[in-house]
């Protein structure tokens, strides 16, 4: 039996570009593959990426170019 899960990513994260945010709020990292989870430390509430802490408030998005350019002529990929 395969359980397929897919997700809509519109956002990824500002100098960080394999985590990206899914329209249903969930943070993916995918590299691993793995969504991660909301943690409050304290009074902040954030998510452990790359093994530090780092609150909500911190995080900037970025929209996710639609097509990138191939260096090695005029396709797209």
């Amino acid at each position: 039996m395969t359980i397929s899960i897919t997700y809509e990513v519109k956002w990824q994260l500002v100098g960080n570009d394999k985590y990206k945010l899914a329209t249903g709020g969930e943070v993916i990292n995918t590299k691993t593959l793995e969504i991660i989870s909301k943690v409050s430390k304290g009074a902040k509430v954030g998510y452990y990426i790359d093994g530090i802490f780092k609150p909500k408030s911190d995080f900037k998005w970025e929209k996710i170019p639609a097509l990138k350019k191939c260096p090695f002529g005029s396709q797209n990929y």
